[in-house]
Formats: structure tokens, sequence, C-alpha cells
């Protein structure tokens, strides 16, 4: 089974799991915004990206290669600032990926870190707007607070899933 991890990472989150995540398997790593894939010898696509105003930035290069991954086992992993089960999570994922594309891709949201001063003026802003939208404020202040959740753990189901997935594939099987 070949593995290919491809990423978008803006501050650091989501290259530090994709990082990780390829020191745990038997595979590629591409950071998608330096480099453009060829999908074709891979069995098994993962995909990592953040959220950014209500949508997953990797989203678009997912769609735009659909036609080429469909057929492949996708699995997809997010980083944002809220809480894994926080419903803008779902409804950011929901948004950014149509129907048919979710039902064949497994889903891991999992929490970044922000740290407020290396933010750019631009996501600042953003990030204050957004904070004045949040109607609970335990949210509201984590949005405002620095923050680090990044942690190897947290790509344990992840990793669970793609270990299960090559055992399946395992010659013998």
């Amino acid at each position: 089974m070949k593995t290919l991890i491809c990423y978008r990472s803006k501050y650091g989150s989501t290259r530090q799991y994709a990082e990780w995540l390829h020191k745990e398997v038997k595979s590629d790593l591409v950071d998608i915004e330096k480099e453009h894939p060829d999908f074709k010898s891979y069995d098994v696509i993962v995909f990592g990206g953040y959220l950014r105003m209500g949508k997953i930035v990797i989203a678009q290069n997912i769609k735009n290669n659909w036609d080429k991954i469909e057929n492949k086992e996708i699995l997809f992993f997010t980083t944002s600032g809220l809480p894994v089960g926080h419903p803008l999570v779902k409804k950011a994922y929901e948004n950014s990926l149509q129907e048919n594309m979710r039902r064949k891709i497994k889903y891991f949201p999992l929490r970044g870190r922000q740290i407020n001063r290396n933010l750019s003026l631009l996501d600042k802003l953003l990030m204050f707007v957004g904070s004045s939208m949040e109607k609970d404020e335990e949210t509201k202040k984590g949005m405002r607070t620095d923050f680090d959740e990044v942690k190897p753990d947290s790509l344990r189901p992840l990793l669970n899933y793609l270990r299960a997935k090559e055992n399946e594939r395992a010659p013998g099987k």
C-alpha cells in the first residue's frame, strides 16, 4: 500500500501533524503549495488542512483533483482553534466539500495552535470578528487567547484507522 500525505499549513499546526504522521507510516510527504503530486501511484491519500473563515483551505485541491483521487482511500484531517466537536467545525467541513466527496472521505478534525503575536494583521482582524460573533463565552475567550493543542496523541484515531487499512491490504489477507 503506497501512501501520500499532502498538506497546507499557514502557522505550522497542520505541517506538524503531517510530519508526525509521516514518521509513523511509510509515506511520501508533500506541501501542496510547493509541489503538485501525481496521485495516480498512491493507494491512500491523506490530506491535511486548516479552517479559515468557515472553510477548509485545502478543500479546493481535493475538488480540483477529485477525478484523480475518488477511487483511492482518502483520509482528511483539519486543524482549527475550535474544539473538535464544535458545530462550526462540522459546518466548515460540510461547506467545503460536496456530500458525494464527504461520503468517500474519512474525516479527522484536530485542534491546532494559535499564538496571537504570530498572526498576520488580517488574521488578527478575522479572529476578532469571528470571536465577536461567537455566542458561547468559553469559545469566544478561547478564540482570543493563545493556545497550543497540537499533540502527537491527537493523531491516534487517524493512525489506528490507517493501520487497520494497511492490515486489510497486506498480502495474504
